[in-house]
This record gives C-alpha cells, sequence and structure tokens, in this order.
C-alpha cells in the first residue's frame, strides 16, 4: 500500500452567518481579536470547532486542497490545521488538516 499523506476537509465557509463571523475575525473586528489586515489565526480558532469525527467521502483528500488557480489570496496555519482564503469567489473560508489515523484507515478501506 502507498503511504502517501491524507487531507481533511474540516469546513468550507461559504455563505451565510458563519461567512459574516469569519469575515470579521479575519479582519480583527470579533470579539477577543487582535486586529491585523488577516487574522487567519482567529478564523481557524472559530472554524476548528467543527472538527469531529463525522466526515463525508468529499471530506478525505488524497491531494492537499488549494485554491490556486481561483486566486487563493492568502494561506494562514495554526497547529495541525491550515486555512485557505479566497476572495475572488465573494470570499470563502476552507480549513483543513491531515488526516487522523481512523480517518486514513477509512478511505483505505473504502
Amino acid at each position: 500500500m502507498e503511504n502517501r499523506k491524507l487531507y481533511r476537509i474540516v469546513i468550507d465557509v461559504q455563505y451565510g452567518d458563519m461567512l459574516d463571523e469569519c469575515d470579521k475575525l479575519y479582519d480583527g473586528k470579533g470579539s477577543g481579536t487582535v486586529f491585523t489586515d488577516a487574522n487567519g489565526e482567529a478564523v481557524i480558532d472559530y472554524l476548528k470547532q467543527w472538527d469531529s469525527d463525522e466526515w463525508t467521502d468529499d471530506d478525505i483528500r488524497s491531494e492537499e486542497p488549494r485554491w490556486v488557480n481561483n486566486g487563493t489570496d492568502s494561506v494562514h496555519q495554526k497547529d495541525e490545521y491550515t486555512l485557505i482564503y479566497n476572495s475572488t469567489i465573494g470570499g470563502v473560508y476552507m480549513l483543513y488538516r491531515e488526516a487522523n489515523d481512523a480517518e486514513i484507515e477509512w478511505y483505505n478501506n473504502n
């Protein structure tokens, strides 16, 4: 069996109240944030609460998620998480991390 890295998409935020909250945090306007032009760590802290033991087929990838061809603006990392921010599609955020052992086993058996 090939030993390659797998990645788990934790959450992909494209609209609604969550997008509004991410925008506030990213701009340094959310509760408890320090103002910067790109406060990715605050968004990571907010979004990682959706990291759970539940996932779908589309959440585990053999290729690291990226939006390079669509104009990724910023990539932020904190702990084991990576946040991608892309403003060209109306402002979207994707949080992902390297897959854990349970996710890897599930991926290899499906």
